[in-house]
């Protein structure tokens, strides 16, 4: 059942959010609560949304903070490899004689 449906049927928002604790974490779930007892959820929404937003945001800025050190630590290692596993390889290899 959805979300929409749960709040048409007369639930709360803040029942309807606990039915999909995937989707939404306990704090936006206690938020809403809070904001449908006081009687202020549309202003609750707008910070959420804002938090959210920040959230969102902050993740995309840490991945990509995390993707040029990553980067580096690959080539680091695969380069080296590439570049002497070869020679490696030759000399542990058994002598050839000619024939």
């Amino acid at each position: 059942m959805s979300l929409r449906a749960r709040v048409m049927e007369g639930a709360s928002l803040a029942q309807a959010l606990g039915e999909f604790p995937e989707s939404f974490p306990e704090i936006f779930r206690a938020t809403v609560t809070a904001g449908e007892q006081s009687g202020r959820l549309e202003t609750v929404l707008e910070k959420l949304a804002d938090y959210a937003e920040a959230r969102d945001a902050l993740k995309q800025k840490i991945l990509a903070a995390l993707a040029y050190p990553l980067l580096l630590s690959l080539v680091a290692v695969l380069l080296p490899t590439l570049v002497f596993l070869p020679a490696l390889l030759y000399a542990l290899s058994p002598p050839r004689t000619a024939t």
